[in-house]
């Protein structure tokens, strides 16, 4: 990814796509999960492959999701996008997590086996 100097991750659309559910189709909506296991992964990939000098951003509705911010440093994103009455729980959220202990969170959830267990995790989060 040396050519380019900013990656912008649309988890909205990249979970619709990955999980192949569509938010507005009332018949597949309760599939799309932005904290699926599968699209973590990507999230992750994308992070591992990307050089020092890109910066790693994540939109979307989980960027404002306090519990899910600091998984997502964990995994390698540096910048989230997200309406500013969001930004004051999501920034404690993230200092109160130690950038190592933001790692382990990111590995556990790669493992879980649904969305469900992923949220389950960071509900057990002090």
């Amino acid at each position: 990814m040396a050519i380019v100097d900013h990656i912008s991750i649309g988890t909205n659309d990249l979970t619709q796509y990955v999980l192949a559910a569509e938010r507005g189709n009332a018949g597949v909506a309760a599939l799309a999960d932005s904290l699926d296991p599968a699209v973590l992964y990507l999230i992750a990939h994308i992070a591992d492959v990307s050089t020092a000098r890109n910066r790693i951003a994540v939109c979307g509705e989980v960027a404002a999701d306090p519990a899910a911010a600091a998984l997502l440093v964990g995994l390698g994103v540096r910048e989230l996008s997200m309406s500013p009455r969001a930004i004051p729980a999501v920034k404690d959220a993230i200092r109160s997590m130690s950038v190592a202990k933001a790692k382990q969170l990111a590995t556990l959830a790669l493992h879980r086996d649904s969305a469900a267990s992923v949220r389950a995790l960071l509900s057990d989060l002090p």
